[in-house]
């Protein structure tokens, strides 16, 4: 046997003893979460692209139009392979666009994209924090700490 043919069986072998361990992966499960999310994501673009239709005062409140450089960035961030669950997503009268997120035990975070920042703010039953200033990496960090139960609080 090839010294090429031997490193494939060995990789096919973990491969095998990895799903030996893991019974309860289930790969039509994982195909059908992805399957959600790239709908998601898609519907997420048709909507951020008519945010372009949105025209000053579109909420009666004398909201400004969306800025497409704002509508371009938040596309990018949709599309981001770091983006692993689509949120939900509303214009605002800030001149900014809001990603939500809810849990049925209800948790909520929001993320609010602007030009030039992100700002967060997320709720549960007992507790409430609000940062008006993080990073793109700090968002998917919030983002991952919600959907896997953890604690929320930055230095956690």
């Amino acid at each position: 046997m090839t010294y090429k043919a031997k490193k494939i069986r060995n990789m096919l072998k973990k491969i095998r003893n990895f799903k030996k361990l893991t019974p309860y992966v289930n790969n039509e499960i994982f195909t059908q979460k992805s399957d959600r999310e790239t709908i998601k994501k898609t519907e997420n673009l048709r909507i951020l692209e008519s945010f372009k239709t949105l025209k000053n005062n579109w909420d009666g409140y004398n909201a400004p139009e969306i800025d497409f450089y704002l509508i371009e960035k938040c596309k990018e961030i949709i599309s981001s392979y770091t983006l692993h669950t689509q949120p939900d997503i509303f214009p605002t009268g800030r001149n900014s666009i809001q990603f939500e997120y809810e849990s049925d035990n209800g948790k909520y975070l929001e993320i609010e994209i602007y030009l030039d920042k992100l700002s967060m703010y997320y709720t549960d039953n007992e507790t409430e924090i609000e940062n008006d200033n993080i990073s793109f990496d700090e968002a998917n960090i919030f983002i991952s700490k919600f959907f896997c139960n953890l604690s929320m609080h930055p230095r956690t």
